[in-house]
């Protein structure tokens, strides 16, 4: 990879708002971390404006927390049989259980519905990944005495449920830096997502495939509705680009461009109901996984990733943030509210093989 490519993708260290969450500062500091705050919410700003993607650092996610759960996905994925795996489908993919997808399930660019897809995109190969999207009681509609929560692999059941409660922490601190950079009031977000919102810990797992036929490993897309907060595998991109790995395309240079992970950090990057509810202001980026080179020593490894997917309520309407409506005599790109469930299905059904 060249050079630069490490910076493409800006480092912000989130730490003021985690500090400020957490109601850790003093009367004496609060000045200097609201000030801290508003300088780190620029950043954001610059972040989701240009590339749509950004690496935070400064989260307070503990490494056990996210090795944990890698250990007991890898048990899961790698040691247990498509028998037993398969006890776990509840459904298509992104449908309301979750649950565990096989390969040939999904074809992820299919999603691209105005938002830098092309006719071929419709009409895509599967991806060659197995997935398992995880439920948690406090968040799914179907854990009521008459209808549980379906069972859960247990070799990660335990660890996904800590690593989500890390993500719903992450996540508060991320809406708090978007109401400071979109000029929004405190806890603007707050009724978006209330009583229910999404939020899923999701595992992609990619088989070692030695000489792939398919350039990648996952097809070109946009992601569907609020923020994606994903632990990358370590070893995108790595040693360089024969490794593969994550790819966001950069609108203003026309060019994909690798994620490099770093072991500290996190990569986030918003979705298509996002980059409406801004009128454009925050775009939603364009991004793959490219299969490593034929042959190669990242060919025969496989590859894990954990994104949390974000959203609000089902039942929210979103429109136009007030301060994103235009103030020349054009329309929104919202000129009605939609439904932020409606616009997630239909997002989700794209993508179905």
């Amino acid at each position: 990879m060249g050079a630069d490519d490490a910076l493409v993708v800006p480092v912000i260290d989130i730490s003021p708002f985690v500090a400020a969450a957490a109601a850790s500062s003093t009367i004496d500091t609060k000045e200097d971390l609201q000030e801290q705050c508003n300088e780190t919410a620029k950043e954001w700003d610059q972040a989701m404006s240009t590339v749509g993607f950004a690496l935070i650092v400064g989260h307070g996610v503990d490494p056990s927390t996210i090795e944990n759960l890698r250990k007991g996905l890898r048990s899961f994925f790698e040691d247990q049989s498509i028998d037993y795996k398969s006890g776990f489908l509840y459904g298509p993919y992104g449908g309301p259980k979750g649950g565990y997808t096989a390969v040939g399930g999904e074809a992820v660019s299919r999603s691209q519905d105005g938002h830098g897809g092309t006719e071929e995109d419709t009409e895509a190969m599967a991806d060659p990944v197995e997935s398992y999207v995880c439920r948690h009681k406090d968040n799914d509609p179907f854990a009521s005495p008459s209808s549980p929560t379906p069972p859960q692999p247990p070799e990660f059941e335990n660890a996904a449920a800590e690593y989500y409660s890390e993500m719903r922490r992450v996540l508060d601190c991320l809406h708090r830096m978007s109401e400071n950079a979109l000029g929004l009031p405190h806890e603007y977000l707050e009724p978006f997502y209330t009583p229910r919102p999404n939020g899923y810990v999701v595992a992609k797992y990619y088989p070692a495939v030695p000489n792939p036929k398919n350039p990648l490993r996952y097809g070109a897309h946009t992601d569907y509705t609020g923020y994606t907060v994903l632990k990358q595998d370590d070893l995108d991109g790595e040693p360089s680009a024969a490794g593969g790995g994550l790819q966001v395309w950069l609108k203003g240079t026309n060019e994909w461009k690798p994620v490099v992970p770093r072991q500290d950090a996190f990569a986030v990057n918003l979705g298509d109901l996002y980059e409406d509810w801004t009128n454009g202001r925050w775009t939603s980026a364009v991004h793959r996984v490219v299969a490593p080179t034929p042959g190669s020593e990242a060919a025969q490894t496989p590859r894990l990733s954990i994104p949390f997917f974000t959203g609000p309520d089902d039942d929210a309407m979103i429109e136009t943030f007030p301060t994103c409506l235009p103030t020349n005599g054009e329309m929104p790109r919202l000129t009605s509210p939609i439904r932020s469930g409606d616009h997630l299905m239909r997002k989700l059904q794209a993508t179905q093989v």
